[in-house]
């Protein structure tokens, strides 16, 4: 059989049996795999062979594994998952190593086996907005109601498209052709690493619990002094003063300050469990 009928009569097999390829054919089929094309030739391909009893160990393992990313998709899927490894006598777990280069870095060799996933934001500004206004307005328990509190944002709110729809807020209702198959798509890829990435392409830490409360409360961020901060005003026995409350990180920790007049630190203490 020529490699072109190969290709043309193959057929993928939901469940194989015995025997399994012997040494020489898995010698064979490891060779032919070492020649697929990889990055300046490191070939940093290991191999990992699991039959017999080391099915059932994978299967534990896989089963493990999901219940530490999520444990409800693993009770409904446990069945499953204990199942697929017996769906061959021979499993060959390819795993990429890092190799050290004088050319080629650490970095260059994770991206070349790593897939992407882009998902552009056409409106960073208003999906941080809106997806501020929905996390501090949505209830405890789902809902669907469109007269819900969660589906009226306040001025500004979301910009429409010619056909009135607005697509940079669509992630969350899903209700439009486009923004399903985004969803479908990112499930599809399951990425282990998510990164925000905002128009001037730096990356944007996730909100820290208590960014997310102060920012709720009023507090406005001061760049130049790198605090959060919220102006109290206090009836005195020489009229009004004003208190700064500010939040600040240092070294990890949260500390929370006041200052008073002419700037003075009158009280410090440090955030403990704020979330």
């Amino acid at each position: 059989m020529d490699t072109i009928e190969t290709l043309l009569t193959r057929k993928s097999t939901p469940r194989l049996n015995e025997p399994s390829p012997s040494k020489e054919e898995l010698e064979i089929i490891f060779q032919t795999a070492l020649r697929a094309p990889d990055h300046a030739s490191l070939k940093p391909w290991k191999f990992i062979k699991v039959s017999g009893a080391g099915r059932e160990k994978l299967a534990r393992a896989s089963l493990s594994a999901l219940k530490k990313i999520d444990s409800k998709k693993a009770l409904e899927s446990e069945e499953k998952i204990l199942n697929a490894p017996f769906r061959a006598p021979l499993i060959i777990i390819v795993i990429s190593s890092i190799k050290e280069h004088h050319i080629v870095p650490e970095i260059e060799q994770i991206l070349n086996n790593t897939v992407i996933l882009l998902d552009p934001s056409f409106n960073p500004d208003g999906l941080q907005r809106f997806a501020h206004w929905a996390n501090t307005n949505r209830p405890v328990s789902p809902n669907t109601d469109p007269n819900d509190r969660e589906y009226h944002e306040a001025w500004p709110g979301g910009r429409t498209n010619h056909y009135w729809f607005d697509m940079n807020r669509d992630w969350l209702p899903v209700q439009l052709p486009e923004s399903r198959a985004r969803i479908e798509t990112f499930y599809e890829k399951e990425p282990e690493t998510l990164e925000w990435i905002d128009s001037f392409n730096n990356v944007v830490e996730l909100p820290d619990p208590l960014i997310t409360e102060l920012h709720s409360k009023g507090y406005s961020y001061d760049d130049e002094k790198e605090w959060w901060v919220r102006v109290w005003s206090t009836d005195t026995l020489d009229g009004k003063e004003e208190v700064l409350e500010v939040y600040k990180k240092e070294d990890d920790k949260w500390m929370q300050m006041m200052y008073g007049k002419d700037g003075e630190l009158f009280y410090e203490s440090e955030v403990i469990n704020y979330d």
